[in-house]
């Protein structure tokens, strides 16, 4: 089985948000850790910088979230969390 741990600012940005979503985002986690990288929400993508990294879909009525991935030797590290409106416009644009 996949393990997972967050770096301090996707914990931080985990904390900074309403109960329900951050739970749908650990649920989705845990999922992934089950499942390994065929789950459909996630997909392999390239940031500014051109590094390589894996982007998770967490999607629900009231929110719409990114969560940026590092997976190394059966451990999944969460680089951040952050909502689809600013995911994409800094670090992690392509």
């Amino acid at each position: 089985m996949i393990t997972y741990s967050f770096k301090q600012e996707a914990k931080n940005s985990l904390e900074g948000l309403e109960k329900n979503i951050a739970e749908e985002i650990i649920k989705t986690l845990e999922e992934l850790s089950k499942q390994g990288f065929e789950h459909e929400k996630v997909k392999l993508i390239q940031d500014r910088n051109g590094e390589w990294l894996y982007r998770l879909k967490v999607m629900t009525d009231e929110s719409n979230h990114r969560v940026f991935l590092d997976y190394i030797e059966n451990e999944i590290k969460v680089l951040d969390v952050m909502h689809r409106d600013q995911a994409y416009e800094g670090k992690y644009s392509s």
